[in-house]
């Protein structure tokens, strides 16, 4: 009652009291490209072709060609893949794409996730001639609980990346971060202002030419022996059940740049895939996915 007549007298006074509404987090939603434009744009024609290499749920508006090696649910992303334009469903390590088509690329939190940091920035600088990679920097992971995610944490040696593959007992300390709850939380947070704000300091940022500046320490003896295993095609079970919704505008690029897992012929759409010379090797269809191979289930 008391409370009631003091709002009242105050309301008459025009000293309404209402009650403060709380700060929703719009960071969490926020695409990186908000940020990697102002590395990537500076190098970047409107003539250029791009792709996106382990696009996920955020590719950049400037890609032409998306791949990821993960296109169903994956423990690897927070967002499904985006299936806007084509995607070729392969590794960063072999992608069936003719050398230097792409005049930009764009590898974004991919590289910590592949066995072989340095095979798959030698395959980056082989189909394209310029790019932008992006990596958590070393720290990052402690903070937000990711590290159990990745195989490597990243120092960034001005602009040299240096790969220190994870321990276990690594792994297991990032695997619960209150930091990651807050992050994610609807309700505004300081911290997630200040994270936002220094993309640069939490993430491992540079923009290359000829080759990515990477250096990868520890089993080494290991990786030199890790042979790329021979290309198997997707089996047709873990395939989708749709056709094939690319355009003829799309199907024309895919034919100027897939080749053959040996890199030695080209590849025709014929009939909802892509097909060699032969008629031996073939690339499925299905929606915008071009299938060449496929990461195991990973949840």
């Amino acid at each position: 009652m008391f409370k009631r007549l003091v709002k009242n007298a105050l309301k008459l006074l025009g000293l309404e009291i209402r009650r403060a509404e709380k700060r929703r987090n719009t960071y969490v939603t926020r695409p990186a490209w908000d940020y990697q434009s102002a590395y990537v744009l500076p190098h970047y024609r409107d003539t250029d072709r791009v792709i996106d290499i382990g696009c996920g749920g955020a590719p950049s508006p400037v890609s032409s060609v998306l791949t990821d090696f993960f296109p169903d649910e994956s423990i690897h992303r927070a967002r499904p893949v985006v299936e806007d334009r084509p995607l070729i469903v392969c590794s960063a390590e072999r992608m069936p794409i003719r050398d230097k088509f792409f005049d930009l690329s764009i590898c974004s939190h991919v590289l910590e996730h592949v066995p072989d940091p340095a095979r798959a920035a030698a395959e980056i600088a082989r189909i394209s001639k310029k790019g932008y990679l992006e990596t958590p920097a070393y720290g990052k992971d402690v903070l937000v609980g990711t590290g159990n995610q990745h195989i490597w944490q990243v120092v960034n040696d001005n602009g040299l990346f240096h790969f220190f593959p994870y321990s276990e007992r690594q792994h297991q300390a990032h695997a619960d971060s209150p930091l990651m709850s807050i992050w994610c939380q609807d309700e505004f947070h300081p911290w997630q202002s200040f994270f936002w704000e220094r993309q640069d300091i939490f993430n491992a940022i540079q923009f290359w030419e000829d080759v990515p500046q990477v250096c990868v320490h520890g089993a080494q003896a290991d990786r030199a022996e890790r042979a790329v295993s021979a290309w198997q095609p997707v089996a047709p079970e873990r395939l989708p059940n749709m056709t094939s919704v690319l355009s003829d505008t799309e199907i024309a690029l895919l034919e100027a740049c897939l080749i053959t897992p040996d890199g030695s012929g080209t590849m025709r759409y014929r009939n909802g895939e892509f097909v060699d010379l032969t008629g031996n090797i073939k690339y499925p269809v299905r929606g915008k996915r071009v299938y060449f191979e496929m990461g195991a289930a990973s949840h």
